[in-house]
């Protein structure tokens, strides 16, 4: 056992990476929406967006077996629920904030599993989230010294 604490287990997105995943998201759901309804479809393409957004998140824990096997279950939950429930709620009011919330809440509860589970099995990181690249100095603004 070695005396370094273990490398932060999430990453910062980038600001490219986020709009990305924003307009894939937008596009899956608008897509999914087509063909299996309104309802069902955007709880659809969230729920890819919400998988996509955790693995980006936790990009620096993608080498790990238990990570993907943790994702596999958290997706296969996500189909479950998206087919078995009944999202029709969300056509009749046009409750998409809603939507976001629970959105919001699946990838929190999701990222604090998995944070749970990297605690468990490496102990408590020094920092619990990588500095995104757009955090970082750029080249030109480097002081250089000489």
């Amino acid at each position: 056992m070695t005396n370094e604490s273990p490398k932060p287990p999430f990453k910062a997105p980038t600001r490219a990476s986020e709009w990305v995943l924003v307009g894939a998201s937008l596009a899956l759901s608008l897509a999914f929406s087509y063909f299996l309804g309104e309802g069902r479809g955007f709880v659809c393409g969230t729920s890819i967006f919400a998988i996509i957004f955790l693995i980006q998140l936790s990009w620096p824990l993608r080498k790990e077996v238990w990570f993907w096997l943790i994702t596999g279950i958290f997706a296969a939950l996500h189909a479950v629920a998206a087919v078995e429930l009944n999202w029709s709620w969300l056509e009749q009011g046009r409750n998409f904030k809603l939507l976001g919330t629970l959105w919001t809440l699946d990838v929190a509860v999701m990222a604090g599993i998995v944070y749970t589970i990297y605690r468990l099995k490496y102990g408590v990181p020094a920092k619990s989230i990588e500095d995104s690249v757009d955090d970082l100095p750029r080249y030109g603004d480097r002081d250089l010294g000489l």
